[in-house]
Protein backbone atom coordinates (compact mmCIF):
# COMPACT_ATOMS: atom_id res chain seq x y z
CA UNK A 1 0.00 0.00 0.00
CA UNK A 2 2.88 2.72 0.53
CA UNK A 3 4.06 2.17 -3.03
CA UNK A 4 0.67 2.49 -4.21
CA UNK A 5 0.74 6.13 -2.52
CA UNK A 6 4.04 6.98 -2.99
CA UNK A 7 3.47 6.29 -7.10
CA UNK A 8 0.37 8.53 -6.41
CA UNK A 9 2.35 10.94 -4.48
CA UNK A 10 5.06 11.35 -7.66
CA UNK A 11 2.37 11.26 -10.14
CA UNK A 12 0.68 14.14 -8.14
CA UNK A 13 4.13 16.26 -8.46
CA UNK A 14 4.70 15.53 -11.78
CA UNK A 15 1.37 16.82 -13.02
CA UNK A 16 2.16 19.55 -10.59
CA UNK A 17 4.84 20.84 -12.43
CA UNK A 18 3.76 20.99 -15.75
CA UNK A 19 0.99 23.17 -14.69
CA UNK A 20 3.19 25.37 -13.37
CA UNK A 21 5.61 24.92 -16.67
CA UNK A 22 2.67 25.63 -18.67
CA UNK A 23 2.12 29.33 -16.49
CA UNK A 24 5.11 30.18 -17.27
CA UNK A 25 5.16 29.26 -20.57
CA UNK A 26 1.56 31.51 -20.31
CA UNK A 27 3.47 34.65 -18.61
CA UNK A 28 6.23 34.51 -21.00
CA UNK A 29 4.19 34.88 -24.07
CA UNK A 30 1.91 37.57 -22.46
CA UNK A 31 5.20 39.70 -20.99
CA UNK A 32 6.14 39.05 -24.60
CA UNK A 33 3.28 40.22 -26.54
CA UNK A 34 3.19 43.21 -24.16
CA UNK A 35 7.08 44.07 -25.17
CA UNK A 36 5.80 44.33 -29.26
CA UNK A 37 2.83 46.03 -28.46
CA UNK A 38 4.81 48.61 -26.35
CA UNK A 39 7.15 48.79 -29.19
CA UNK A 40 4.50 49.27 -32.31
CA UNK A 41 2.97 52.30 -29.85
CA UNK A 42 5.74 54.07 -30.31
CA UNK A 43 8.11 53.27 -27.21
CA UNK A 44 11.85 52.44 -27.92
CA UNK A 45 13.56 49.71 -26.49
CA UNK A 46 15.84 52.14 -24.88
CA UNK A 47 12.60 52.95 -22.76
CA UNK A 48 11.20 49.27 -22.01
CA UNK A 49 14.99 48.22 -21.07
CA UNK A 50 14.99 50.92 -18.46
CA UNK A 51 11.49 50.11 -16.84
CA UNK A 52 11.76 46.35 -17.28
CA UNK A 53 15.15 45.63 -16.44
CA UNK A 54 15.66 43.99 -19.42
CA UNK A 55 18.85 44.10 -21.43
CA UNK A 56 17.79 45.96 -25.12
CA UNK A 57 19.36 42.77 -27.47
CA UNK A 58 16.62 40.69 -25.63
CA UNK A 59 14.03 43.13 -26.87
CA UNK A 60 14.89 43.07 -30.08
CA UNK A 61 15.07 39.67 -30.33
CA UNK A 62 11.39 39.45 -28.82
CA UNK A 63 10.62 41.82 -31.34
CA UNK A 64 11.77 39.96 -34.44
CA UNK A 65 10.50 36.87 -33.26
CA UNK A 66 7.14 38.32 -32.69
CA UNK A 67 7.41 39.39 -36.24
CA UNK A 68 8.19 36.26 -37.56
CA UNK A 69 5.89 34.29 -36.43
CA UNK A 70 3.15 36.98 -37.68
CA UNK A 71 4.76 35.68 -40.97
CA UNK A 72 6.54 39.66 -41.98
CA UNK A 73 10.05 40.21 -41.19
CA UNK A 74 11.42 42.39 -38.39
CA UNK A 75 11.78 46.53 -39.49
CA UNK A 76 15.12 46.19 -37.53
Amino acid sequence: MKKAARLEDITSWIAYVKDAENAIEANIRGRDASIVAAIEEGIGPTEIARHTGMARSRIYQIKASRATDRGRKSDD
